[in-house]
Order: structure tokens, then C-alpha cells, then sequence
């Protein structure tokens, strides 16, 4: 009997901290696969602003959000509709406030920036342009 008693209690231990190493170990894993998601959106919109500037030869003239920037794209025919938003997992909503990623460009339109910022922050948490960060890595 008491051996059948020590089993269940291990057993239901080991069942305790599995499930307490899930909920830790989930979050971080999720987050992973979201900028993941996030650089995979960033370097489809950077080959649709270059197909843009090798047409028009210049960059788009003036600041959007990323939603913003993905419908202008879209529009001129350089980036695919289906760009999903990696912050709420579904396409693009032009007024989505849940889109943290920011194109800006210089007077004359000759380099870019693109910016995803943490939220509710103004810190930068990944950046591509033209000049210095044409790459992720």
C-alpha cells in the first residue's frame, strides 16, 4: 500500500513540474517565433521597397507604418498581399495600432529606414535601411 501511495505522490510531482517548466519555457519560445515572423515581414517589405527603387529610382517620398507601407507596396505591385502582421498573426490593417514597424526616408528619398520598436517605446528593437543595416544579422 505504501508503495502505492510514493508512486502517485511522485508521480503527480513529476506531473507539477512538467507543467511549471510548460508555462515557464512558453513564453520565450513564443516570443522566439515571433521576431522570427517579425524579420522574416521586414526582409519581404526590404525586397519590395528595392524592386520599388530599381522602377522608380527612387525610395516612397514620405513615412508610413508598416501597414501603411505594405498596402503603398502592394498597390505599385512590388510585395504580395498576403504579408500577415506577425503581431496579431492575420493581414495587414492600415489603422491596426498593433503594427510597431516604421518606414522613413531622407529629403530627397534616396535611402530608407525601417524600424520595429518594443512596445509603447521608442527604442528599436530591429532596423534595415540602405545604407549601414541591410541585414538582420
Amino acid at each position: 500500500m505504501r508503495s502505492g501511495k510514493s508512486f502517485l505522490i511522485r508521480s503527480l510531482g513529476l506531473v507539477i513540474v512538467g507543467a511549471v517548466a510548460a508555462v515557464i519555457l512558453t513564453e520565450p519560445v513564443a516570443e522566439a517565433r515571433r521576431e522570427r515572423r517579425i524579420k522574416e515581414v521586414l526582409l519581404e517589405v526590404q525586397e519590395g521597397l528595392q524592386r520599388y527603387h530599381v522602377k522608380e529610382e527612387i525610395y516612397p517620398r514620405f513615412a508610413m507604418s508598416g501597414g501603411e507601407l505594405i498596402d503603398f507596396l502592394h498597390g505599385k505591385s512590388h510585395l504580395e498581399k498576403s504579408v500577415m502582421n506577425p503581431w496579431v498573426g492575420g493581414g495587414y490593417d492600415g489603422g491596426s495600432e498593433v503594427d510597431r514597424m516604421r518606414y522613413e526616408t531622407d529629403d530627397v528619398a534616396e535611402s530608407y529606414e525601417l524600424t520595429v520598436r518594443y512596445w509603447r517605446s521608442e527604442k528599436i528593437k530591429f532596423r534595415l535601411d540602405s545604407t549601414e543595416n541591410q541585414s538582420l544579422e
